[in-house]
């Protein structure tokens, strides 16, 4: 399977997720990296979207900026299993907003998820949340200008 286009499975990104687990472990950081999923890769993780022939590029997480040195590791994985360099994206945290912003836009609640991991926490958002994202997302002004403060 070429990997031109860079989508990749869940297990891919789940192996990801291991190996980034890893590096983060050498980073001895004080608290673990939190990872709020949105979008596909928690439709994956729920099994509403088929696992198997369902793919995503990546991770969209509704969380601040990562450390420094947690993007590089998550660079490293990137370049270590050829994936999109930002396969963790939290992009979608608008410029000057923040994370809790865009969460009370989707009313998220999150849940954790049960993967062992040390040091990532790793979070779904609810169905009902994810169903809230693909709706504003579908939305043409995608945030309310009401919520532009």
């Amino acid at each position: 399977m070429s990997n031109d286009d860079h989508k990749c499975s869940l297990a891919q990104l789940e192996r990801a997720l291991e190996v980034l687990d890893g590096k983060l472990k050498r980073l001895g950081l004080n608290a673990p990296v939190q990872i709020r999923a949105i979008g596909g890769f928690a439709l994956m993780k729920y099994g509403i979207r088929a696992a198997d022939r369902a793919f995503t590029v990546d991770i969209d997480s509704v969380t601040g900026d990562f450390a420094p040195e947690v993007m590089a590791a998550i660079h490293e994985v990137a370049d270590e299993m050829n994936l999109e360099r930002d396969w963790i994206n939290n992009d979608n945290v608008m410029d000057g907003d923040d994370a809790e912003l865009v969460a009370s836009i989707y009313q998220a609640r999150w849940i954790d998820d049960d993967t062992a991991y040390e040091c990532i926490r790793l979070q779904l958002a609810s169905v009902s949340t994810l169903t809230r994202a693909k709706i504003i997302a579908a939305d043409d002004d995608e945030v309310p200008e009401e919520h532009h403060h």
